[in-house]
């Protein structure tokens, strides 16, 4: 297995897996898949994530780790916010940034960038 991470998010790429789980956690890659794959108008606050992992999909996890998860998956270009007032003040809505084909060729592009900076050829 080689690994290789993000120190920004956190983010690390495993070998050993396939598809978003060589990127992110499971639950993440799940949530990830389900907004990328599905209607391109969906749209989630992180309760509304959250809910739909524990409650639909059966995850253990805690409302902070959703919160961080929907954060890193921003700053990694997979999703898309803005703010809108809400019940408590303003929330993050989060919507895909990427289909599905954009998203599978922004991660080749860092990816081997990173791989091209690191092991330089010649």
């Amino acid at each position: 297995m080689i690994v290789v991470s993000s120190e920004a998010t956190g983010t690390k790429y495993d070998t050993s897996q396939r598809g978003l789980r060589a990127l992110y956690p499971d639950y993440l890659a799940e949530l990830a898949d389900h907004m990328v794959d599905g209607d391109p108008r969906l749209e989630l606050t992180t309760a509304q994530a959250w809910r739909w992992l524990v409650e639909v999909r059966g995850y253990d996890i805690s409302r902070a780790s959703v919160i961080y998860g929907m954060r890193a998956l921003e700053y990694d270009n997979v999703l898309a916010s803005r703010e809108a007032s809400g019940k408590g003040g303003y929330h993050k809505v989060y919507t895909r940034n990427l289909d599905r084909g954009a998203l599978n060729a922004h991660v080749r592009s860092v990816i081997e960038a990173h791989l091209r900076q690191n092991f330089p050829t010649g």
